[in-house]
């Protein structure tokens, strides 16, 4: 029925059209464009588009005059419709394949949206991993540096207490070693004097002893007399063979400038060191 109404709808416009020239070239006259449109309805005709909109089940608006139950169609007019089928139904097809045309573009575009969508929400996520790797990497690095200067650290504190302790263990076996050679020289020095006390209290007791057996000398020192004077003194009483050299023996000790005033048992036979001594006291 479709493609009856097509043939018959295109069969009648050619021929409405043919018709309303040939009338108005014999006529001798022109027509509006409106007119040859309102000429062509009086006379029962359809336009193409009222005939491809029937064709797609789309209501047609007619108007009073346009003739619905028209079906026959004269030999013109078929002869029309088949030199302009393939027009219309070239016009069908392309008005079709533009439809799915515009429809793939559609579905095109969906999809090159959903994959740019996709694209952008794969970029965010790389990016979002790359941040945190990144942040991960850093973390790490921090971590590392810190505990590099902690051990740093830790190792200089070590190595500052083993100097501590070093330089401490070698004051006290100094102080230690001072202490001992202080202890060593006193007691050297105690032993010396007790050495010398115990000396001096034999030549005492050696003294005492010769003068009680009438074997000690007196020598009786005053101020202002010198080391000479004095070792000629112990010369005249028997004491030293010669005063010079006596002289020089105290002289050359030390004894010359200890010489005390006073007097002086001194025993005989006494040695230069005994005599000096005892001048000394």
């Amino acid at each position: 029925m479709k493609l009856k109404y097509l043939l018959r709808g295109i069969g009648i416009g050619a021929f409405t059209a043919g018709l309303v020239a040939f009338l108005v070239t014999l006529g001798g006259g022109t027509m509006s464009d409106e007119k040859v449109i309102e000429r062509a309805r009086a006379l029962g005709y359809e336009t193409e588009s009222e005939v491809l909109a029937r064709l797609n089940d789309e209501p047609v608006k007619l108007t009073d005059e346009t003739p619905v139950n028209s079906t026959k169609t004269s030999e013109t007019e078929k002869a029309v419709v088949e030199e302009i089928l393939p027009s219309g139904v070239k016009a069908s097809e392309e008005t079709s394949e533009q439809a799915s045309s515009e429809k793939a573009t559609s579905e095109k575009t969906s999809d090159e949206k959903k994959s740019e969508e996709d694209s952008a929400k794969k970029a965010e996520e790389e990016s979002a991993k790359k941040a945190e790797e990144e942040s991960a990497k850093k973390a790490e690095e921090e971590a590392a540096k810190k505990a590099e200067e902690e051990a740093k650290k830790k190792a200089e504190e070590e190595e500052k207490k083993k100097a501590e302790e070093e330089a401490k263990k070698k004051a006290e076996e100094e102080e230690k070693k001072k202490a001992e050679e202080e202890a060593k020289k006193k007691a050297e020095e105690e032993e010396k004097k007790k050495a010398e006390e115990e000396a001096a209290k034999k030549a005492e007791e050696d003294a005492a002893k010769k003068q009680a057996t009438g074997e000690t000398v007196t020598i009786s020192v005053k101020a202002g007399q010198f080391s000479d004077s004095v070792a000629k003194m112990c010369k005249e009483a028997g004491l030293v063979a010669d005063a010079a050299k006596f002289d020089k023996y105290m002289c050359d000790n030390g004894y010359s400038g200890r010489i005390s005033i006073g007097d002086h048992v001194i025993a005989k036979g006494a040695s230069e060191e005994e005599i000096a001594k005892a001048l000394c006291k």
